[in-house]
């Protein structure tokens, strides 16, 4: 009997607390498709994912983790996201970011008004997401990058999935989405301010809303304190909806 028989045996009685919120058989197909791995810690089976480093936990008792995983609540029901926080709290969790989802129904794309140029993904990708990757670590710390490092920047430049204007051979701004049945995901979008262009952040949001073009609506995180963020996208017709996505790390 393997370890997820196991699981799938407890799963079945009940556990009394959960962060994932997909369906059984997207971790076992995950899981075989090693994408994940699975680890037993007294009665509490946990899910590792290596890409970005989560872990999906069901949990009966305080949580122990393996070193360097973050802990993902994604929910919009108060009660729940607060018996996450106590439970996460007792386990020696600290929460180190909060967001809360904006939405957009429809588009309204605008002309290029930037001075700046696109470039061009294909050529010399490896060398496009290497500077990309040093870019946005100057906006977003290394816990907030854990979605991306430059393999999986040079698959979203290979897929038309990232924006990066440049000026004067360097990068000016960069945006990175998700494209999804239906709707598209803002990811990650930066601006150097330095370069005094205030229009890097529009063209790149331009961009995104003509790349997909196709989506019902559009969606995005931001951090709560990011009050600079909310009044961007609030002029551009974004509005909030209920759901909150918060990070948590594990005190050593």
């Amino acid at each position: 009997m393997s370890l997820f028989d196991d699981f799938i045996k407890a799963y079945q009685k009940g556990f009394l607390l959960s962060n994932f919120y997909l369906s059984l058989d997207n971790l076992e197909r995950n899981l075989n498709a090693k994408k994940l791995s699975l680890e037993k810690r007294g009665q509490n089976f946990i899910f590792y994912q290596q890409t970005p480093r989560l872990m999906w936990y069901f949990a009966n008792e305080n949580l122990k983790a393996k070193d360097g995983f973050f802990v993902k609540i994604l929910g919009k029901n108060e009660v729940f996201l607060q018996k996450q926080d106590e439970f996460l709290q007792q386990s020696g969790f600290v929460k180190f970011a909060a967001f809360k989802e904006m939405k957009k129904v429809g588009q309204s794309v605008k002309f290029k008004l930037s001075n700046a140029e696109f470039a061009n993904p294909l050529k010399d990708s490896n060398l496009l997401a290497k500077k990309l990757y040093a870019f946005l670590s100057r906006f977003f710390s290394p816990e907030f990058l854990l979605f991306y490092d430059e393999k999986a920047l040079r698959q979203k430049l290979a897929q038309n999935q990232a924006f990066v204007l440049v000026k004067d051979d360097e990068i000016a701004g960069a945006l990175v989405f998700s494209a999804n049945l239906n709707s598209a995901m803002l990811d990650f979008i930066a601006a150097d301010e330095s370069l005094k262009d205030k229009y890097t952040a529009l063209t790149l949001l331009n961009a995104f809303f003509k790349a997909n073009e196709r989506a019902n609506f559009f969606k995005l995180f931001v951090k709560t304190d990011n009050h600079k963020a909310i009044n961007f996208y609030l002029k551009n017709g974004f509005e909030f909806s209920q759901t909150k996505l918060l990070f948590y790390k594990e005190v050593k």
